[in-house]
């Protein structure tokens, strides 16, 4: 029969993503180009590797390849003495390869570089970047009737949510607000809001939960937190059974971005993510989405308390340029052109903003004393070394930060 194009299918559990490559024949040497090729297009770090059972994935030079790095990445194989042994990538061999290619053989060699062209320029952007993928989020079960829910995001998309920078969730792991606020100005906003008991709160970016079981203590509210951190939705679940809550408020591990309630709620919040709708005006409208008629959109956002005299220093304060962020009155104002009237505002303050970061340097010392061989002790020490004095000049002086409670008009 002799030998003909073969193509490698890669598929990351998790976001979605895929990759081709394709090889002449099924040696080892170009297996293992193939996997290098496609290592070096993923926009995450390999974990693992589970192959199917074939010889050219199972064999020393790909063993090697994984297991004998700084970092190994696991390696297993799926299901052995099943034909369809790697169920996962079957079905993504029809809709990624056959429907595109077919089921006739290539016996040309010089058809693997036009191929892969194809795959490396066209066909994995259509992939991950143009076509999204159904995961389940939720299932819930009421006598006989079982219902779903699922978040159709593209695999790029995805890459983005699983979760946050491990730098932040090992800062911020003790934590229970991970905003500028304290527990005594969010007593003050729930105050503020004059939510009824039975009010259905739903928050996006709901951190470790604090702001959904105090409000479910204190006001008797009922909500819903959708968040990208395992480690901050697991504290949240937590928090809640030490509140006695838990049959008040529901925390989700998930892409919040996208996210819109079956059912409408009195009160739709992102406080202090507003990056998942792309910024203040698609997460307003996101938000939009869930609300009850004359419900109220909380948005927590950033702004300048006095404008950074240099670009450079509106980096320092981890803005990406002076024009991110407004002056409080113009912040205020681009919500009343968005169709908002604002109808309360609670503001961090200094102590605020103090108790915040300042939290996050004994949380780091602490960290660093217990981890001192792990990839990321570096670039945590670096961190605690600089983020004191680099928030002290810039953060402290020009940031300020608010949660802001809009109606439409």
């Amino acid at each position: 029969m002799g030998s003909f194009v073969y193509t490698i299918n890669c598929v990351d559990i998790a976001t979605q993503w895929t990759e081709q490559f394709a090889i002449w024949g099924k040696g080892e040497t170009g297996v293992l180009k193939g996997l290098i090729n496609i290592n070096k297009r993923l926009p995450f770090d390999l974990r693992g590797f589970d192959c199917d059972n074939g010889s050219e994935f199972l064999n020393w030079p790909i063993q090697k390849h994984y297991l004998n790095r700084k970092r190994p990445v696991n390696f297993t194989r799926s299901r052995p003495y099943y034909k369809n042994d790697n169920a996962y990538i079957e079905q993504n061999n029809w809709t990624h390869i056959r429907q595109l290619l077919g089921y006739a053989r290539f016996g040309k060699p010089e058809l693997v570089g036009m191929l892969n062209d194809l795959y490396e320029n066209e066909w994995r952007l259509l992939l991950n970047f143009f076509i999204p993928y159904v995961k389940l989020l939720d299932k819930t079960r009421q006598g006989s009737k079982t219902t779903k829910k699922y978040d159709p995001l593209t695999p790029i998309r995805r890459t983005k949510t699983l979760d946050i920078p491990r730098i932040h969730t090992i800062s911020e792991s003790a934590h229970r607000i991970h905003n500028p606020f304290t527990p005594e100005k969010l007593a003050t906003l729930g105050a503020a809001l004059r939510m009824h008991p039975g009010t259905c709160v739903l928050d996006l970016g709901c951190g470790s939960g604090e702001m959904l079981c105090t409000w479910a203590r204190d006001f008797g509210i009922t909500g819903t937190g959708i968040d990208m951190s395992p480690l901050f939705t697991e504290q949240a679940k937590v928090r809640a059974e030490e509140l006695g809550v838990v049959d008040q408020v529901t925390f989700i591990h998930g892409d919040a971005a996208g996210y819109v309630a079956e059912e409408k709620v009195g009160v739709a919040a992102c406080v202090g993510a507003t990056w998942i709708g792309g910024g203040v005006a698609g997460t307003i409208e996101l938000l939009a989405r869930s609300l009850d008629p004359g419900g109220v959109i909380l948005i927590g956002e950033p702004y300048w308390r006095q404008l950074p005299p240099t670009e450079e220093a509106a980096r320092a304060c981890l803005a990406g340029a002076i024009a991110d962020f407004l002056l409080l009155p113009e912040l205020l104002a681009s919500f009343g052109h968005l169709g908002y009237d604002v109808v309360e505002m609670v503001l961090a303050d200094q102590d605020s903003w103090d108790r915040y970061e300042a939290a996050k340097w004994l949380t780091m010392r602490r960290w660093l004393e217990e981890n001192p061989d792990d990839d990321m002790a570096k670039e945590v020490r670096a961190n605690l070394s600089s983020e004191p004095v680099r928030y002290a000049t810039y953060t402290r002086e020009y940031l300020g930060w608010g949660v802001f409670a809009l109606m439409k008009q």
